[in-house]
Order: structure tokens, then C-alpha cells, then sequence
């Protein structure tokens, strides 16, 4: 039986408006998830989701908003 391969992620040509989208979807309203993507969080080394987002970490967050949407919160 052959492995499933992993999905190759493409680069979004607006990653903050990609994640954000996907914070939407975790807290459930844009102003919730704006809230959000402004807060030091620990789990993100104490950086807001947003400077990952700007520094070209979006991944990073795309993982973690995933993950929640998994219900893995850590």
C-alpha cells in the first residue's frame, strides 16, 4: 500500500486576507478574528499571528487555525 502524499501548499497571492478568511472560520466573526490576529498568542512565541503572517510565516498560522478547526488545541 502506497503512502498518500502530502497536498503541496501553494503560495496565496494575499496570505493575511487567506488567513484571515480561515480565522473567520475558527472564531466564527470578522471582528473576533481580527482580535485575534492582533494578540500575542504563546502558542505562535509570543508573536501575533498577523507579524508571522507579514514576515512570511503564514503557514505557521495556517496550521495552528487548522488544527483548532480539528479540535487540536495543543
Amino acid at each position: 500500500m502506497s503512502a498518500v502524499p502530502k497536498p503541496v501548499r501553494q503560495p496565496h497571492p494575499d496570505p493575511t486576507s487567506a488567513v484571515r478568511t480561515l480565522a473567520v472560520r475558527v472564531f466564527g466573526t470578522e471582528r473576533a478574528a481580527d482580535a485575534w490576529l492582533d494578540l500575542p498568542n504563546p502558542e505562535l512565541g509570543g508573536k501575533t499571528p498577523r507579524k508571522l503572517v507579514e514576515s512570511g510565516r503564514a503557514e505557521v498560522v495556517e496550521d495552528f487555525l487548522n488544527a483548532a478547526l480539528a479540535g487540536n488545541f495543543g
